[in-house]
């Protein structure tokens, strides 16, 4: 059984040109996406060092003037442009998140002055710098903040945004462009992930009548947890972007292997 309209809507998330390279970073390993082909650099398998990933761009012929990097391993929190302050970076990250050694770094939304503050592993950051020096680097909520800001635009009811990740999910809220809450949340299992959203649901007052829920893309792998959950709210809906499952099938958060334009 599938819940709501499961294509009802098409969230836009192309924004990059036809002939770039996305490279993601995950826990499990990297992605480097391209508008025709998906490459996996599979931490099981690869070492994570400079000859291995020299190895692997010659291998498949991973050659692009314009590189963005985008991260999904670090979670992110977002503030108002207003309250932000580079020279009290880390004070402001550690009433949210623990501090670490790794590279402290931000991104700025200008359409909405806000700020998105994670981590950049050192890493991570040694093997950009080694292959793709003029990379541009962000972290993946940036991209969903700017988007999701547009879609909700005049729209007047809340609308509940779920991202489902491996181990994680994301919600969003917004109220037309104004975000009203955001989090991210482990998951191991299908009742951690129902706790948490009904908690949610509870606390910021969604409902199925004032309110939207949408799933930010469908991957089959959480069949079981969009089950679920439509036991107990049956009109939720999927915000899908139209990718071939056959590429969806290890990637963590397919929604960004439909990016490019």
């Amino acid at each position: 059984m599938e819940i709501g309209l499961p294509y009802l809507m098409q969230l836009n998330n192309k924004y990059l040109k036809s002939d770039s390279l996305s490279i993601q970073i995950f826990k499990s390993g990297l992605f480097f996406c391209t508008k025709k082909e998906t490459y996996f650099f599979d931490f099981k398998i690869l070492n994570f060092d400079s000859i291995s990933v020299k190895n692997f761009i010659e291998k498949n012929k991973i050659d692009f003037d314009f590189v963005e990097v985008i991260l999904f391993d670090e979670n992110s929190i977002i503030i108002p442009d207003d309250f932000f302050d580079e020279r009290k970076i880390e004070n402001i990250v550690s009433t949210s998140m623990p501090l670490k050694s790794d590279y402290l770094v931000y991104d700025k939304i200008f359409d909405t002055r806000q700020v998105v503050l994670y981590y950049l592993k050192k890493e991570n950051k040694k093997i950009i710098n080694d292959f793709f020096p003029k990379a541009e680097i962000k972290h993946f909520t940036t991209q969903l903040f700017e988007v999701l800001t547009k879609f909700s635009k005049n729209n007047y009811k809340k609308n509940m945004f779920i991202n489902l990740r491996a181990n994680f999910f994301d919600i969003f809220i917004y109220h037309s462009n104004q975000l009203l809450f955001f989090n991210t949340f482990n998951h191991k299992t299908i009742e951690d992930f129902l706790y948490y959203v009904f908690y949610v649901i509870e606390i910021q007052g969604i409902n199925q009548i004032e309110s939207n829920v949408f799933f930010l893309g469908k991957n089959d792998k959480f069949n079981t947890y969009y089950n679920s959950f439509s036991k107990f709210y049956n009109s939720a809906k999927f915000l899908n972007s139209q990718v071939p499952n056959i590429s969806q099938s290890n990637h963590e958060c397919p929604l960004f292997l439909d990016i490019f334009e």
